[in-house]
């Protein structure tokens, strides 16, 4: 049985997408760098290579061309910071963060069947949801059983999971590396639950509710509500049942939120909570951004609209920006902007004919754009969309916009 590249390509996509949570590929080369996610993602560029090489189509896709431009403007920058002697390390990291946009091809390449797409979303789903469990076991077995603890967070540590976990009076603040697929997981489960009603979906999507709770990030939690706005606002796509079960878990989290606000405003997580977004007591993290605003700012305004060059730095910390937007706009002003961020305009201004689309496809194609979405409301102050699986997320995201008359093999 002659087996195609295009399964080995999708094959390996799921296993970058594994091994960036995982850092499998560390553990046996026993090596911080992951060099074996760069060989899986040389391959998949190798096999989407040759398939674009021979089929022209993709040359007409907007998506295509809006990344080209962008990738063109970079290389521009870069030569800018070799040309007036920029820091290099700055314009590296600038560049190296966006090489991941040519997972476009790959996954167009590797998600050509419409079976490909729900093993992957589910695949997604499942890692976001262990994610999730482990949040949920940390938090609850550090009050009542400090064996499972202990355990969770030696394996949580041994693969290298967590960015950021630490204790805060009784509870705990944690941010697992893989929060983003926690926040795919999230949308993705309540996608399923709309369109099928199965109760295991929403059991999933209430335990990816809590994963993300307990991340207590602000861009993420707003990233979410906005996120599920865009579903409602697309809600059209959805069956009459499906509307209803929109509508009642919308009811349900506003009634749990309620609860919790104003019922046991004392409990230590929920404090931790209110304090947190209320309340917030991070002097120095708050100081330190707007100072980085103001002096990026300054650095804006000289050339706002070519940018200064990828090597253009803020003498601040290591001049390193985690503010997504403010990075693009300082290193390659509005132009670089507008054309990294035209895809995602073009994603919310599509229409649909009704022809065009079967209505699983559809409610599955507005979740990937809520979740792109919550990605950049997110990413305003924190690099997560700069990463190899948040500019995955948005490359998935225009492929599902890409299908032509119900075909997915477009």
């Amino acid at each position: 049985m002659k087996i195609k590249l295009y399964k080995i390509s999708f094959f390996l996509l799921c296993f970058f997408v594994i091994d960036s949570v995982f850092h499998i590929g560390r553990l046996f080369m026993n090596n911080s760098i992951d060099i074996f996610r760069l060989v899986i993602f040389c391959f998949l560029l190798f096999f989407s290579g040759i398939y674009f090489l021979e089929n022209k189509k993709w040359c007409k896709n907007k998506f295509f061309i809006s990344i080209i431009i962008y990738v063109f403007i970079l290389l521009l920058a870069y030569f800018r910071a070799i040309l007036f002697d920029q820091n290099f390390i700055i314009a590296n990291n600038f560049v190296k963060g966006y090489i991941y946009l040519v997972f476009l091809p790959c996954v167009f390449y590797s998600l050509r069947e419409e079976r490909q797409l729900n093993q992957f979303i589910r695949l997604i789903i499942l890692l976001g949801s262990f994610l999730s469990i482990l949040s949920c076991i940390i938090i609850f077995s550090a009050f009542c059983n400090t064996f499972l603890f202990s355990k969770t967070v030696d394996l949580v540590f041994k693969y290298n999971l967590v960015n950021l976990m630490y204790q805060n009076g009784k509870t705990f603040r944690i941010m697992f590396s893989g929060i983003l697929l926690q926040l795919c997981a999230l949308f993705f489960s309540l996608g399923l639950y709309l369109e099928k009603g199965k109760i295991i979906n929403f059991i999933v999507f209430i335990l990816n509710c809590l994963g993300v709770f307990f991340s207590y990030s602000r861009g993420i939690f707003l990233g979410c509500f906005i996120g599920i706005l865009i579903i409602l606002f697309n809600s059209k796509s959805l069956s009459i049942k499906g509307k209803n079960r929109l509508y009642y878990i919308i009811f349900f989290l506003f009634l749990i939120f309620i609860f919790f606000i104003f019922f046991m405003p004392q409990h230590d997580i929920i404090s931790f909570f209110l304090k947190r977004f209320f309340n917030n007591t991070e002097v120095e993290s708050n100081n330190l951004r707007h100072e980085m605003k103001l002096l990026l700012y300054s650095l804006i305004s000289d050339h706002i609209i070519i940018g200064n060059g990828a090597g253009a730095h803020i003498d601040l910390r290591d001049g390193q920006v985690e503010m997504v937007y403010h990075d693009i706009l300082s290193k390659v002003g509005v132009i670089g902007g507008v054309t990294f961020l035209s895809p995602l305009v073009i994603m919310v201004m599509k229409k649909d004919r009704k022809d065009l689309f079967i209505s699983h496809f559809s409610n599955i194609k507005y979740c990937s754009l809520a979740i792109v979405i919550a990605i950049f409301v997110a990413s305003y102050t924190n690099p997560y969309l700069i990463t190899s699986f948040g500019l995955l997320v948005y490359c998935l995201c225009m492929r599902f916009f890409s299908v032509d008359r119900g075909v997915f093999n477009a």
